[in-house]
């Protein structure tokens, strides 16, 4: 082993073994880790906590999962302990912990993509400065790590446990995340549809009044065709548009459906014209500028909107032309009756499905992050009634882990595979359609 991939490896694991100890049953399970068990026996008492600064988000982070969380994160991010060897670390089944891993991942990806450099730069932290070691000492802990690391290059287990490499594990942490994409036009923003749409936010404002005064005219809402089908193959960057240019090295490992919406937002940003992109600026200025309630409101109001077809959305424009044309009387008269309305009748204007299949999403998967909410819905509102069945069953025979496996896997499908994925899924655990 090199001598700074030796100093790394020794600084990682005294940083972990200072920070959070390894139960001495435990150690005594792992062959020729004689080092870090010194280590532990040399520290009193065990798994005590150490102090850091308030503002360390992460470790506040870390500090507050449950302990086998905590050992799991400090043993794959500093240590670069294979998920096989953590099992055995902590006596768990090894499909439990690759679940484990899998959710500890979302949930702090979600705080930081680059999240595994962070923790692991937050756990060096930890370590206090030592004085220089007399010449004596420096000596002795020279042959004590020479000792030590040419053990590890003729024990085949230890040097694994080390020395692994990232391909020959499902779930590795990388030893740094890959580089953040640079975007030139914001493709990835879940506001991107909001900016480049011509509909005014004044409009989207009054989108439940407008709703109202359709159906009172007789109206109906028509929705949408789907979008329009990407092409059967994206396994690389399509030459012809310049903006997904940027995503050209993340491109492979990105999943099927956000390629597809990658390639769905570049073809509307190169059919704008100058002045289409132009407004598209303003109006990402002018939503940043709103305070954060106000732009949830408009998200969700944007999404009903996108739902119709252009014939309903002429209709409504006209509506509003209407009532801007009306007296002020007029005006006063009508949005007192739309006042009087109960509130649960003006948010169904608005929701559509969406509240019933809320609700369905809250019985059906464990966790919804409140960033995948609005996914998680419109995942829900392609099913039928069948396999919304299946889900409610299935969720009675599946733990809160395997539920939110479930919700992840049918994200990430296609979304004409998902009906057919539900069956399967739900045939594999003993539930069948009615």
């Amino acid at each position: 082993m090199p001598d700074s991939a030796a100093a790394r490896s020794s600084a990682l694991l005294r940083a972990w073994l200072l920070a959070e100890g390894l139960p001495p049953a435990a150690a005594r399970r792992v062959r020729d880790f004689a080092q870090g068990l010194t280590l532990l026996q040399s520290q009193p008492g065990t798994r005590g906590h150490p102090e850091f600064d308030a503002a360390a988000s992460w470790l506040r982070l870390w500090a507050g999962l449950p302990a086998g969380a905590r050992d799991l994160l400090a043993l794959r991010v500093l240590g670069g302990l294979a998920l096989e060897r953590v099992a055995e670390l902590q006596g768990r089944p090894l499909a439990r912990l690759e679940r484990e891993w899998l959710l500890l991942g979302r949930r702090l990806a979600a705080k930081s993509p680059a999240w595994p450099a962070d923790l692991r730069a937050a756990f060096l932290s930890l370590q206090p400065e030592l004085a220089p070691p007399r010449r004596a000492l420096r000596v002795g802990f020279g042959l004590a790590a020479l000792a030590c690391f040419a053990g590890a290059a003729f024990a085949p287990q230890l040097h694994y446990a080390f020395l692994l490499d990232p391909a020959q594990q499902r779930l590795q942490a990388p030893p740094a995340a890959p580089p953040p994409v640079v975007e030139q036009v914001p493709l990835s923003a879940s506001e991107f549809e909001l900016w480049a749409d011509a509909v005014e936010f004044a409009t989207l404002e009054r989108l439940d009044f407008l709703l109202w005064r359709l159906q009172a005219g007789g109206g109906e809402v028509v929705a949408a065709a789907g979008p329009a089908a990407p092409p059967e193959s994206l396994d690389t960057v399509p030459a012809d548009l310049d903006a997904l240019t940027p995503w050209a090295e993340s491109w492979p490992r990105l999943q099927p459906a956000q390629r597809a919406e990658l390639w769905a937002r570049a073809r509307r940003w190169e059919a704008l014209g100058e002045p289409e992109r132009l407004r598209f600026e303003q109006r990402a200025a002018a939503y940043r500028s709103l305070p954060p309630l106000q732009r949830a409101d408009l998200r969700e109001r944007h999404a009903r909107w996108a739902g119709f077809d252009a014939a309903t959305q002429s209709t409504l424009r006209a509506l509003e032309a209407g009532l801007a044309s009306a007296t002020a009387e007029e005006q006063s008269t009508l949005r007192a009756q739309f006042e009087a309305l109960p509130e649960a009748v003006r948010r169904g204007l608005l929701a559509g499905k969406t509240p019933e299949l809320a609700e369905l999403a809250r019985e059906a998967f464990a966790f919804v992050p409140e960033e995948e909410r609005e996914a998680t819905v419109e995942l829900l509102r392609g099913l039928g009634e069948t396999e919304h069945g299946l889900l409610r069953r299935m969720a009675r025979r599946l733990d809160p882990a395997a539920r939110e496996a479930l919700r992840a896997e049918l994200l990430a499908a296609e979304p004409p595979a998902r009906a057919a994925l539900v069956r399967d899924r739900a045939a594999a655990v003993g539930v069948r359609a009615d």
